[in-house]
């Protein structure tokens, strides 16, 4: 895993797609809420590992860490902005692992335990669907880290 702690205060995971309109782009403006996977936001706080984020988007650390030029080279479909398109099914394929970490995470770093049903679990749950959505309104979704 990409030892990000020191970098900043937490990891913001973006989804964007092709036709993304300004509402839109709005909405994943939401002040670091945990909760936003629906509009295509995901947030950790670099209060302990392991991440979630990084099992759910490892290609877009990866690629934030090369830059586009450079992970365009590697053979990332990426955008100028560096943001990596990750098949929705590759991103379904981690889901069920991802879950579980967010869940286990909770009880470890914060005490709390979760459900399949909580917030914070269902935000990944959520952004994996508007994924699949997306691109199966052929909007090629891609995916940015920012940490």
């Amino acid at each position: 895993m990409i030892s990000v702690e020191e970098r900043g205060v937490g990891i913001d995971i973006y989804l964007s797609w092709d036709g993304m309109t300004d509402a839109e782009k709005r909405a994943q403006q939401t002040g670091f809420r945990i909760d936003a996977g629906d509009v295509g936001y995901l947030r950790e706080a670099y209060h302990g590992g392991p991440y979630a984020t990084q099992v759910l988007v490892p290609e877009a650390f990866h690629c934030a860490q090369l830059g586009a030029a450079a992970a365009q080279e590697a053979g990332y479909d990426v955008n100028d902005m560096g943001a990596v398109h990750i098949a929705a099914a590759t991103l379904r394929g981690r889901l069920e692992a991802v879950c579980g970490l967010v869940i286990k995470r909770a009880a470890k770093v914060y005490g709390q335990s979760l459900t399949a049903a909580s917030p914070e679990v269902r935000a990944f749950v959520d952004f994996v669907e508007l994924a699949e959505r997306q691109e199966l309104a052929l909007r090629h979704p891609r995916v940015f880290a920012s940490f």
